[in-house]
């Protein structure tokens, strides 16, 4: 069953305190018997029970355990929800996400999304059935009218939307609101999806714009230092958490209670971090707008982005994902993430430190051959919380490379 417990702290509980403050105390109350200002980690299998068919709080830890019970009452509390359930990774979050489909029925990918959640669909769920079309990708400089594109793709079997906004790694803004209204215009009942990773709860909350459920690869901002794999789904619905509760148990992929412990411990600082990747996303964008070497800069932040609008009504700042469009061949471009000094050429996003990636060759790799294979001159750049200046030499100098 769905955990009420998430329900009671989410909504309502210190609704009238700040984000902080929530993240810093919500489901993380000093332990009665000790005082511990922090959760101690429980590494336990199993529980005690009370008696014959009575267990106390937990019974087995793939069920429930103090820990993930911890975080998940935070993230629900965070996204302003009833439920949230905690998986061992982003993609098996949305794994979840996809096990309420049914042999037969459609998903719409609102835009570019997430490549692992492409393969997902492509290597596991057609091969049960399940079709999936991805809309007309805005590169962005604004030329597709994304709504309109995933209303071209909808059919009769269509379930499912799945929206990302920002949507990596060009990070277009999509209309969230009207992507709901879209969805549920038609005959047939659509289930609204957002992967709300790359805005995180600090910035975006899609829930209160009218979508069924968000995701979360918690292994980025919400853990925020490299060093967990975790995911989460959150929503209001009562029969959809059930659903997504008896999946979370039943198939098994729930987060330990360590991974558990450090994603809560990174939440109590996403707000102060957020604000500083922001503030250096924003140098950063404004100084590559301005440099010979690079022919586009897809940041929303800037005035001069396409949805720079849109993103200061949907969002309550722009976040610290860019892309940029270089001015080189894959030589040049390879030239230029080896002579990163204080970045990091790697994959992933959204860590203390600085990375750049290339995901026309590491995490879009499931597009290539298409017609939304990724330029292989976009690089996509997840910003720190570093010092400026370090920042803006490293990159400068990179480029002088190319």
């Amino acid at each position: 069953m769905p955990k009420e417990d998430n329900a009671d702290e989410a909504v309502g509980k210190n609704s009238s305190r700040g984000f902080s403050t929530r993240a810093i105390h919500i489901g993380q109350e000093p332990n009665e018997s000790t005082g511990a200002i922090m959760p101690p980690i429980e590494l336990t299998t199993i529980y005690e029970w009370e008696d014959l068919g009575e267990e106390k709080a937990h019974s087995y830890t793939r069920y429930s355990n103090s820990n993930r019970l911890a975080l998940e009452t935070c993230v629900a509390n965070l996204e302003v929800a009833k439920h949230a359930y905690a998986f061992s990774s982003g993609i098996a979050s949305i794994d979840s996400v996809f096990r309420l489909l049914a042999p037969g029925d459609h998903v719409v990918l609102g835009g570019m999304v997430y490549g692992g959640t492409i393969k997902l669909l492509k290597n596991i769920y057609s091969q049960l059935g399940i079709t999936f079309d991805i809309t007309d990708i805005d590169n962005g400089d604004g030329s597709v009218n994304v709504v309109d594109a995933i209303g071209k793709n909808i059919k009769d079997n269509t379930k499912m939307i799945l929206v990302e906004s920002p949507a990596n790694p060009y990070f277009n803004i999509v209309d969230i609101e009207a992507v709901v209204e879209l969805a549920k215009s038609g005959k047939q009942e659509i289930l609204c999806v957002a992967d709300n990773t790359v805005a995180t709860p600090y910035l975006q909350n899609p829930l209160s714009m009218g979508v069924d459920m968000v995701v979360h690869s918690a292994s980025k901002y919400m853990g925020g230092h490299s060093d967990i794999l975790g995911g989460v789904v959150v929503l209001n619905n009562d029969e959809l958490a059930e659903r997504i509760h008896g999946i979370q148990i039943s198939a098994g992929a729930v987060l330990s209670p360590f991974n558990s412990y450090l994603t809560l411990r990174g939440l109590r600082t996403l707000g102060v971090r957020m604000d500083r990747q922001t503030q250096n996303a924003m140098a950063i964008a404004s100084m590559l707008q301005a440099h010979k070497k690079v022919l586009q800069v897809n940041y929303a932040g800037l005035k001069s982005h396409p949805s720079h609008s849109l993103a200061k009504k949907q969002m309550k700042d722009f976040g610290a994902m860019m892309s940029v469009v270089l001015d080189g061949d894959r030589r040049a471009i390879s030239k230029f993430v080896k002579n990163v000094k204080v970045i990091t050429f790697s994959e992933s996003l959204g860590a203390v430190e600085t990375l750049i990636s290339n995901p026309n060759s590491m995490s879009h790799v499931p597009l290539t051959g298409t017609e939304y294979e990724i330029p292989h001159n976009l690089v996509r750049i997840s910003v720190g919380i570093e010092d400026e200046k370090d920042l803006l030499e490293d990159l400068d100098q990179a480029l002088s490379m190319i």
